[in-house]
């Protein structure tokens, strides 16, 4: 038969060994964390753009809500008001006749914007082939001055020899 005090220290001996690994396991994870959790300075930049990216996403989107229920609740307010009054809807057919004018002219207007553009395009090359001629020009001008310059240079040169003989 086994005694009755050492049945009673094993199981307590098993528990305190238990926790003395369960705080060993601990001291070992907070070491470990303490690692993990310093942040360098490039970490850092990349998350604080991470968190600018998230604010301008969520701001975009409740942008776009908000941008979604006043139209929908604006054209059931023109609806509304069409219904109501014959005469609102004549109004309002020619504000709309005259807002798709005004959109007509613009178009327009943009077509020969870009007509311009297209045509200042073939004058821009025109331009640099004429900056390319008298660049040319003027090299062969350089080119004319350097050698005067070196003719001048020889003919001191012969002068002062000539100067010297006498």
């Amino acid at each position: 038969m086994p005694k009755k005090g050492s049945a009673a220290k094993k199981p307590a001996q098993k528990k305190d060994k238990l926790r003395a690994n369960k705080t060993a396991k601990r001291k070992v994870d907070k070491k470990e964390t303490a690692v993990e959790t310093y942040i360098t300075p490039e970490n850092e930049l990349k998350i604080e753009r991470e968190k600018i990216i998230a604010m301008w996403s969520a701001v975009s989107f409740f942008i776009i809500i908000i941008f979604t229920f006043w139209i929908i609740s604006f054209k059931d307010g023109i609806k509304s008001s069409v219904k109501q009054s014959p005469e609102g809807a004549q109004e309002f057919s020619k504000i709309l006749s005259s807002f798709n004018s005004a959109m007509d002219e613009a178009k327009d207007n943009f077509v020969e914007i870009q007509g311009a553009i297209d045509t200042g395009g073939d004058t821009a090359s025109e331009i640099s082939g004429a900056k390319d001629q008298q660049i040319k020009e003027l090299e062969e001008r350089l080119d004319e001055m350097e050698k005067k310059i070196e003719l001048e240079k020889l003919l001191y040169k012969l002068n002062d020899e000539l100067n010297k003989t006498e």
